[in-house]
């Protein structure tokens, strides 16, 4: 199973970012948005409800 660390990891981007994308919190642009829901995707990550 995929953690947010992966999803960082695969789009280059920080784990914050892919937090703030996954939150919906602060500016995203449409790119970045897209760039971490297909990684996500190729991933298969879902959140980890307990964790949240």
């Amino acid at each position: 199973m995929a953690t947010i660390k992966d999803v960082a990891a695969e789009t280059g981007l920080t784990v914050s970012t892919v937090s703030r994308v996954l939150n919906n919190r602060g500016y995203i642009s449409d790119k970045t948005r897209k760039k971490v829901y297909d990684a996500m995707n190729k991933l298969n990550y879902t959140p980890n409800e307990v964790a949240r």
